[in-house]
């Protein structure tokens, strides 16, 4: 699988991985699915933001991690209901989509401060490791070829920033 997102950019891999936890969602916990918007409205931030670093900020107080073993810190971007919602959310949830989510979180960020090269194999095993989630759990990936659109050749292998409607145009 890796060869096939080579020529794909680094937005364009987060994309996928988060249409991935979509799927995933929608089959293992279909009944919370309108809960889960919130957190992919944020995931979503990513594709969309000229600047990729200041996603790391505006999701790094959501993830599961930081909101199951760290106390509410007023200091940070979301508010005491929208860490409350998030915990219980989260402490109900299937271990593999905390994991998915933290996944998604790595691949985003491991390239964060680095320069991109040999079209950077760290994101592609973090790929191949959200497929294998999904492929443990019966769970269908999206088509590839959405993505082959988001260019690693592009903004220095980040690609140029799109939203969810762009995928499937």
């Amino acid at each position: 699988m890796k060869e096939e997102f080579k020529e794909v950019s680094i937005r364009g891999r987060v994309g996928f991985a988060i249409l991935c936890f979509e799927s995933f969602i929608e089959i293992q916990d279909s009944s919370n699915l309108q809960e889960w918007k919130y957190l992919l409205k944020k995931l979503w931030e990513f594709t969309k933001l000229k600047f990729v670093d200041d996603w790391l900020d505006l999701v790094s107080a959501v993830m599961p991690l930081s909101v199951l073993e760290d106390p509410f810190d007023p200091e940070e971007v979301i508010t005491i209901d929208e860490y409350s919602f998030l915990k219980k959310l989260y402490a109900r949830s299937d271990p593999k989509i905390l994991e998915l989510i933290e996944f998604i979180f790595k691949l985003a960020t491991v390239e964060l401060y680095s320069e991109i090269k040999n079209y950077s194999p760290r994101t592609l095993d973090l790929l191949n490791d959200i497929i294998g989630v999904c492929k443990s759990a019966n769970v269908k990936i999206p088509d590839v070829s959405l993505f082959k659109k988001f260019s690693i050749t592009d903004s220095s292998g980040w690609g140029f920033p799109f939203d969810r409607s762009d995928v499937f145009k």
